[in-house]
C-alpha cells in the first residue's frame, strides 16, 4: 500500500516542534494510521535523534511500550516548556515593525508571540493595539488611530491595502524619477559634443533647471511636491496637471475613497485560493475567497453568463464608481461597469451587494465583508469567546440531565412485531461501526440479550458535513403502540410577545438534545434496533418516537422554568434581555441552570450577544419582525409553476409569510384560480403578474413592531364585494396584516353584513392579541356603530349570531373615513380562505326553512320574490348601500335589520314575503280561525311584509265563518253614581301607592265629600303598621262612619276587630268593583 507525501525527521529545534507535531497529526490521517500503530510509525519518522531524546526522556520505559499521547507530553515538556508569563508579554510590547518588514509579515511574528502571553479574551485587542502602535509609517498610523470601533480585521484590512498603495506609489516615483534623472545626464552629455552657443548668465540657467513633476526648483531639497499627488488630466501619479505631458483629457479627481483594492486578479492565483459556489440573480458561479480584497469582481465571461441566463433589470451595467487596483499594479484595472445583485449561498443565507466587471478572464472574487455578510468568513466574537471560556464544562460531550426519567405509555394491546435486519452496504458499514461505537461509549444505546417482541431496523443517511454516518432507527411500527402525549410547542404570536423590547439575543442549541434525557427502564425494549453486528436499545430518547416531541418541550421547559428572558423551541434555547446587561445577567442564570441539570450546549450553534435572531422563518431585533432571509431566498428562487401542484406548492410557502404581506389576498388571487378542482392551467400574464409582484414585496422593508400587551390596539377592518381585510396596529405601527376572500355565498351578502362580517374576521383573527383587554374597531361603515355599541339597536339574523360571539370581547367600534381607511385596499382583491363559513350559513338556511308557512314551500318564495320588482328593489338596496329609490322608502328606517339568503329577503329571522303571496300566507294562518290575536301570533312568527297588521285585521273582520261562530257580547249594565255623603269626613276611602325603591308604601286616606287627603309612609302592609297611622288621622279629623277599601292584605280580621272598637262600617270591594268605584 503506497503513503500519502512524506515526512522528513525532527530538526531538533523547539521552534519547529509544535509544525511538526501538526504535520505528523495530518500525516497520520491521510494515511489512515490506526492508534495500534501510531507509536510506531510515530518513531520511524522522527529521525536518530530524536528517538534517542525520546529514549532518555522515557526512562526506564521504552517508548513503544508507551501510548503516543504520553509520547506527546514527554516532548512538549521538553520541547515547549511552559513560558514565563510576564517576560513574554514583554517581548510582546516591545516588538515593533522592522524598516525592510513588511506590514503582513509583522503581523505574523506579533501572532507568533502572543501565543505564549496567553491574553485569553483580550487577544484580539493586544494584537490590534501593538499593531498600531508598532507600525513605522506615520501615514498608516495616523489613518487607524483615526477610526472610530476600530477592530483587528479592520486594522489589518486597512493597513495592508495603504500598505500595498504606498509601496506601489514610491515604485512608480522612482521609475520617474530615474527617467528624469537619465534624460538630464544624456543632454550633458550631449552638450559636450556640440559647438559652443551664446553664453547665458547663471541667474537664467539656475531658472531652467525646473522639475517637470511639480514646475519647482530642481533638485528639491526635499520631496518633490508632487510625490504621491494624481494628475487631474490624465489620471496618473506623481505629477501635477499643469506640468503634464500627456494629450488633453478631463479625469475624475480620485480620493481616497473611491479606490478599491484586489489582490488577486490572475487566475492561477485564484485556483489557489477557497473558493465557493454562489447564486447571482439565480445564476450559479464559482467565486474566490480574497479575505483582503474590498470589492467584490466578476470576469467579462461571468458577466456574459449573466446577461444570457439572468437578464434581470438589476443586472444592468452602470459605470464603475470606484478605481480598482491590483496586488502588486501599477496602474488601474480596465473595468467595464458595475452591477448590484442579489447573492446566495447553498446554506440560504443572502446579500444584496456589488460587483465591478472587469475586463478578461482572469476569475471572480468574493470580498471580505461580502464574505463575512454570507456567512462564509467567520469572524470570532470576543463575547462569545469569552463566555465559552467561563463556562467550558458545557461544551463538553454529550450530557445527562438529571431529571426523572422519560417514559412512553404503550398500549400492550398492540400486537409487537419483530423486522428483520436491512442489509447494510458494505462500504458504510465502517462508519456504522464507529457511530454505534460512538454511541455505546457515549452510554447512549445499549446491547440486547434475550428475546425481545419489538425490532426495527435502521437507516443510515450520511451527514450533512460528510462526517460519517446517523443511526435513524425506523419506528413506524412501534408507534403504532406508542401513545401519544400531547404537549403545546410555542407559536410565532408567542414568540412575538415573549421578545417584545428585546434588544440583545443569545441562541443555545442542546448537543443531541434527545439523547441528553434518560428513557425510562420500562420503556427501553420498544427500541430496540437490529444491526449488522447484533440488537441494540436505547438508554435515551431517541428520534423518531411519535410522542418525542412533546415529551422533550415539556422536559426543557420543565427545567428552565421560572428562569426570566428565555424560552426554547425543542432543543434550541433563546435568552434575551432589553439591555445587554438585562441579557448577561439572564444568560448567566441559564447556564448556572443547564450546569445543575447536567446539561450540554453544542458549541459550533451556539450564538451569543446577537443583535437580531432567526427562528421560525421570521427574524426578530430590536426593530421588529421581519422575514428571515433564508425563506426570502427560497421564495426568490423559485421557478415559475409548471403545473396546480407546484402553484400549491408556492402558495403554501408564501403563505408563512403572509402576515408581512399588507394585500396578500388581492395578489395570489391569479395563482388561487389555478388551483380550484377542474380549473385548466393556463399560466397567463396576470399570474405572472402576481408571482414576481409576491418577490418584490417580500424584498421591500416589511418590518413590523412588536405587540405590546400594556400598550392600546386598535384594529382597523374594512370589507369589499370581494374579500376581508384587517390591520392590527399599535402607536400607529402595524403589528399584522390579515386579508382573506369572501366565499361565494358570502358575497352575496348585503353591504352592512359585509362590513359587520369583516369586523368578526379582524377580531377572531388577532384573537390572542386582543382577548382580554379593550381595543378599538375602526370601520368605515357608520351603520354598523349603534348595531355594535348599542344593545337596544336591532340588527338582522346574521349580524345577531355574530354580535353573540363577539360578547367575550371588549371592544368599541368607531367610524373611519373610507379614503383614510388603509384597510380599505387590501380587501378589494380576491383571496385565500381556508374553508366557507358553513355554520352562519347552516344556521341560516334553518331560519329559511323554519319560517316559510306550512303548506307553501321554499322555492314558490324563492321564484316569486325574482318575480315582484319590490322585493328585487329591496335587494338591490341591501347590495349597493343606495336606498334613494322610492320603492324602498317603506323599508329604509329598517334597513339593518334585512339580509338576503339564496335570493329570498329576511328580515330578522323572518321571510319577507313577496305581494303575490301575502294574502296566500294570511289564508294559511287564518285557515282554524282562530281569532285575531292567534292569527298575527303565527304569522309574525314565520314571515313579514310592510302593514302585516292591518292586513290580518281585515280579513280577519271580514271573514264569515269567524262572524257567525263568534257570539254577540252581551253589553254591560250602565254605571250608577255613588251617593254623595252629608257631611265631610262622613265617608273615606283608603288605598296604598308602592312599594318603592326603599320597601316604603305611601297610605292614602281621601275625604269622599270634600276630596282632601292624608297620605303617610308606611314600612309595610301589615295591620300592625297600618292601624296605629290610622289612628293618628282619626284622632285630627274624627272618625268617620264609612271606610271603603279594596280587599288588599291590611283589610284582615285586625281591621274589622279595629273597626269594631271606633265603631265605623268597613265596606270592601273587589279589584275591579273598586276601579271602576274610584273613577
Amino acid at each position: 500500500m503506497s503513503l500519502i507525501g512524506r515526512i522528513d525527521d525532527f530538526s531538533g529545534e523547539s521552534s519547529e516542534w509544535t509544525s511538526y507535531l501538526e504535520r505528523f497529526e495530518a500525516y497520520r490521517i491521510a494515511n489512515d494510521i490506526s492508534d495500534e500503530k501510531c507509536v510506531s510509525a510515530f518513531v520511524t519518522v522522527i529521525g536518530q535523534t530524536t528517538y534517542q531524546l525520546l529514549r532518555n526522556l522515557c526512562e526506564p520505559d521504552k517508548p513503544t511500550n508507551l501510548t503516543f499521547t504520553q509520547l506527546k507530553g514527554k516532548l512538549n515538556e521538553y520541547f515547549t516548556p511552559k513560558p514565563l508569563i510576564i517576560a513574554e508579554r514583554f517581548r510582546f510590547h516591545k516588538r515593533d515593525q522592522r524598516s525592510d518588514e513588511t506590514i503582513a509579515a509583522y503581523l505574523v511574528e506579533l501572532k507568533k508571540l502572543a501565543s505564549k502571553c496567553e491574553f485569553g479574551n483580550s487577544l484580539t485587542e493586544s494584537l490590534r493595539d501593538c499593531l498600531v502602535c508598532g507600525l513605522t509609517n506615520p501615514q498608516i498610523q495616523k489613518r487607524l488611530l483615526s477610526e472610530e470601533n476600530l477592530t483587528l480585521e479592520k486594522a489589518v484590512q486597512l493597513a495592508l491595502a495603504m500598505d500595498t498603495a504606498s509601496n506601489d506609489t514610491a515604485q512608480l516615483q522612482k521609475q520617474k524619477h530615474g527617467e528624469t534623472a537619465h534624460a538630464i545626464k544624456a543632454n550633458r552629455n550631449s552638450a559636450k559634443n556640440q559647438p559652443p552657443a551664446n553664453k547665458v548668465n547663471n541667474n537664467e540657467r539656475k531658472s531652467n533647471n525646473k522639475c517637470h513633476n511639480c514646475g519647482g526648483a530642481y533638485p528639491h531639497k526635499g520631496p518633490c511636491p508632487a510625490k504621491g499627488k494624481v494628475c487631474h488630466k490624465c489620471g496618473k501619479l506623481n505629477h501635477f496637471a499643469k506640468y503634464c505631458r500627456s494629450k488633453d483629457s478631463k479625469v475624475k479627481q480620485i480620493s481616497e475613497g473611491e479606490i478599491d483594492y484586489v489582490f488577486t486578479t490572475t487566475e492561477s492565483k485564484l485556483n489557489s485560493l477557497p473558493s465557493c459556489q454562489v447564486e447571482i440573480a439565480g445564476v450559479k458561479i464559482k467565486m474566490g475567497i480574497d479575505s483582503q480584497a474590498s470589492v467584490n469582481v466578476l470576469d467579462k465571461l461571468a458577466f456574459q453568463k449573466l446577461k444570457d441566463k439572468a437578464g434581470a433589470p438589476e443586472n444592468c451595467l452602470r459605470p464603475c464608481s470606484t478605481s480598482l487596483f491590483a496586488y502588486n499594479s501599477k496602474k488601474p484595472l480596465p473595468t467595464l461597469g458595475e452591477i448590484r445583485a442579489r447573492v446566495t449561498t447553498d446554506t440560504g443565507n443572502t446579500a444584496e451587494t456589488r460587483f465591478c466587471i472587469v475586463d478578461g478572464i482572469g476569475g471572480n472574487l468574493l470580498c471580505y465583508q461580502t464574505s463575512v455578510d454570507l456567512g462564509i468568513l467567520h469572524i470570532v466574537n470576543s463575547v462569545e469567546s469569552r463566555v465559552f471560556s467561563q463556562h467550558p464544562e458545557l461544551f463538553k460531550g454529550i450530557g445527562k440531565i438529571n431529571t426523572d426519567p422519560i417514559k412512553l405509555h404503550i398500549d400492550t394491546d398492540v400486537e409487537p412485531k419483530a423486522q428483520k435486519l436491512r442489509p447494510i452496504p458494505f462500504k458504510v458499514r465502517k462508519d456504522v461501526d464507529a457511530e454505534i461505537q460512538r454511541l455505546l461509549e457515549a452510554d447512549v444505546i445499549e446491547p440486547v440479550e434475550g428475546p425481545t417482541p419489538w425490532v426495527s431496523p435502521i437507516v443510515t443517511p450520511r451527514k450533512k458535513n460528510g462526517g460519517g454516518v446517523r443511526i435513524c432507527v425506523d419506528m413506524r411500527e412501534p408507534n403504532k403502540a406508542i401513545k401519544r402525549e400531547r404537549f403545546p410547542m410555542p407559536t410565532v404570536d408567542e414568540l412575538i410577545n415573549a421578545l417584545n423590547e428585546a434588544t440583545v439575543f443569545s441562541t443555545l442549541d442542546l448537543s443531541a438534545g434527545y439523547h441528553q434525557f434518560e428513557l425510562d427502564e420500562e420503556s427501553r425494549y420498544i427500541t430496540t434496533f437490529t444491526t449488522h453486528r447484533g440488537l441494540y436499545r436505547y438508554k435515551r430518547l431517541l428520534f423518531g418516537v411519535n410522542a418525542a416531541s412533546e415529551k422533550f418541550q415539556k422536559a426543557v421547559r420543565q427545567m428552565l422554568a421560572g428562569l426570566a428572558g428565555v424560552i426554547n423551541i425543542s432543543d434550541d434555547i433563546i435568552v434575551y434581555g432589553k439591555s445587554q446587561h438585562e441579557h448577561d445577567e439572564n444568560l448567566q442564570r441559564v447556564f448556572q441552570r443547564l450546569i445543575e441539570c447536567g446539561a450540554r450546549l453544542n458549541r459550533e450553534k451556539c450564538k451569543i450577544s446577537q443583535p437580531k435572531v432567526v427562528y421560525y422563518g421570521h427574524t426578530f431585533s430590536a426593530e421588529g419582525i421581519s422575514p428571515a432571509p433564508g425563506k426570502i431566498s427560497d421564495i426568490q428562487n423559485t421557478k415559475v409553476p409548471k403545473d396546480a401542484s407546484e402553484v400549491r406548492s408556492f402558495l403554501g410557502l408564501t403563505q408563512y409569510l403572509a402576515r408581512f404581506i399588507p394585500n396578500y389576498a388581492s395578489i395570489t388571487a391569479p395563482l388561487r384560480e389555478l388551483t380550484k378542482k377542474d380549473a385548466k392551467f393556463v399560466w397567463s400574464s396576470s399570474c405572472n403578474q402576481a408571482f414576481e409582484d409576491l418577490k418584490v414585496v417580500l424584498t421591500s422593508e416589511t418590518t413590523m413592531t412588536y405587540f405590546d400587551s400594556t400598550k392600546a390596539s386598535v384594529l382597523i377592518v374594512d370589507a369589499s364585494q370581494f374579500g376581508l381585510s384587517a390591520m392590527l396596529c399599535q402607536n400607529s405601527k402595524v403589528v399584522a396584516y390579515a386579508s382573506r376572500a369572501m366565499s361565494a355565498a358570502e358575497s352575496r351578502y348585503a353591504q352592512i353584513e359585509r362590513e359587520a362580517l369583516a369586523i368578526k374576521f379582524g377580531i377572531e383573527q388577532f384573537r390572542v392579541y386582543l382577548y382580554g383587554s379593550h381595543f378599538e374597531v375602526f370601520t368605515d361603515h357608520k351603520p354598523l356603530l349603534p348595531i355594535f355599541n348599542s344593545q337596544g339597536t336591532k340588527a338582522n339574523a346574521r349580524i345577531e349570531l355574530w354580535l353573540l360571539k363577539l360578547q367575550q370581547y371588549d371592544f368599541e367600534v368607531k367610524h373611519i373615513a373610507g379614503k383614510d381607511n388603509p384597510a380599505d385596499y387590501l380587501s378589494r382583491y380576491h383571496g385565500h380562505t381556508g374553508h366557507c363559513k358553513t355554520m352562519i350559513e347552516d344556521y341560516v338556511h334553518y331560519v329559511c326553512s323554519n319560517a316559510v308557512p306550512k303548506a307553501m314551500k321554499f322555492e314558490l318564495v324563492q321564484s316569486e320574490s325574482k318575480c315582484d320588482s319590490e322585493i328585487q328593489a329591496l335587494k338591490i338596496a341591501l347590495t349597493t348601500g343606495n336606498w334613494s329609490n322610492e320603492s324602498v322608502r317603506q323599508f329604509r328606517n329598517l334597513k339593518n335589520e334585512f339580509s338576503v339568503f339564496k335570493g329570498v329577503v329576511l328580515r330578522d329571522t323572518r321571510i319577507v314575503l313577496p305581494q303575490s303571496l301575502r294574502e296566500h300566507a294570511i289564508d294559511l294562518a287564518h285557515a282554524s280561525h282562530q281569532g285575531i290575536v292567534k292569527t298575527k301570533q303565527l304569522l309574525r312568527e314565520k314571515v313579514w311584509f310592510p302593514g302585516i297588521d292591518n292586513a290580518i285585521e281585515r280579513k280577519v273582520r271580514g271573514c264569515l265563518t269567524c262572524q257567525i261562530a263568534t257570539p254577540t257580547p252581551t253589553p254591560p249594565e250602565p254605571l250608577q253614581m255613588t251617593e254623595l255623603p252629608n257631611a265631610p269626613w262622613e265617608s273615606v276611602s283608603m288605598d296604598f301607592k308602592g312599594p318603592f325603591a326603599g320597601g316604603e308604601y305611601i297610605m292614602v286616606v281621601v275625604d269622599d265629600y270634600s276630596r282632601y287627603p292624608e297620605a303617610v309612609v308606611v314600612t309595610s302592609l301589615q295591620a300592625k303598621t297600618v292601624i296605629p297611622e290610622l289612628d293618628k288621622i282619626f284622632l285630627r279629623h274624627g272618625i268617620p262612619k264609612v271606610v271603603r277599601t279594596d280587599n288588599g292584605p291590611p283589610m284582615n280580621s285586625e281591621d274589622s276587630k279595629f273597626a269594631n272598637y271606633l265603631g265605623f262600617t268597613h265596606i270592601n270591594y273587589s279589584f275591579v268593583a273598586a276601579c271602576q268605584w274610584r273613577g
